[in-house]
């Protein structure tokens, strides 16, 4: 990672700036990793305000049908079933992500990306969605009844999202410390990945799930249990 007097000098900061920016920079890790391990934050509300905020940022008709689960076992099943019967046309992944948040990326230049990307990014991502995405590739498609039936569930997974809080904090820093534009396609965003689990946008309906109600840590802060899913979920499903 870039030293701070480097980093400093990409915003065009002094000296007696570079103590604030790494002041700003802690404080905006800190509130986003609560963000990503909080159990309080499943709020459908302002989920699906979120969800229509996001679509219409993307230039999309905001979707008719947005149908909840509790989970995200239970959700990846349900848009299993959604591909099978078509009911699931075509993702949106695309227009609501890239083609908007582009227009940040676009006003960085490289050495600034490498150096918010460890800095804010991976310090975000330090957490057990990793393995709890692991645990359920293996068991979804470890229940699939066969050839077709594994590439409906291999689609449902690709086309997830969720989980990615760490791309999003350091966005919001580009947007909320720095001036960059594209609020508009951040905004919507961040509200249905702070108060939603997983969620899967296609054209005429979005599936969200609820957030985890049980985390379990250690002594040392690390999310672990020894008798029992470290991550529960209120579909019954953890890891």
């Amino acid at each position: 990672m870039l030293g701070w007097k480097a980093l400093s000098g990409l915003f065009g900061a002094g000296r007696r700036s570079t103590a604030d920016l790494q002041t700003r920079m802690r404080l905006h890790v800190e509130t986003w990793s609560r963000i990503n391990l909080t159990l309080e934050n499943t709020d459908r509300q302002r989920a699906e305000s979120g969800l229509r905020l996001a679509y219409q940022a993307a230039g999309l008709a905001v979707p008719r049908q947005v149908i909840w689960h509790r989970g995200s076992m239970s959700g990846v099943l349900a848009v299993v079933d959604l591909l099978r019967t078509g009911q699931a046309a075509r993702s949106c992944l695309g227009p609501l992500f890239r083609h908007r948040l582009d227009r940040i990326e676009k006003q960085m230049n490289s050495r600034l990306w490498l150096a918010l990307d460890y800095g804010i990014r991976q310090e975000v991502d330090d957490h057990p969605w990793d393995r709890v995405e692991s645990g359920l590739w293996q068991e979804i498609r470890a229940g699939a009844r066969d050839q077709t039936d594994r590439a409906l569930r291999d689609e449902a997974l690709r086309l997830a999202t969720g989980h990615d809080i760490g791309l999003l904090a350091l966005y919001a820093y580009l947007v909320e410390h720095l001036g960059y534009e594209g609020r508009d396609a951040l905004d919507g965003l961040t509200a249905v990945m702070c108060h939603s689990g997983w969620w899967w946008p296609f054209d005429d309906l979005v599936v969200p799930t609820d957030r985890p109600v049980e985390i379990h840590r250690d002594e040392t802060g690390q999310v672990s249990r020894d008798d029992g899913p470290a991550v529960l979920y209120a579909d019954g499903w953890g890891i």
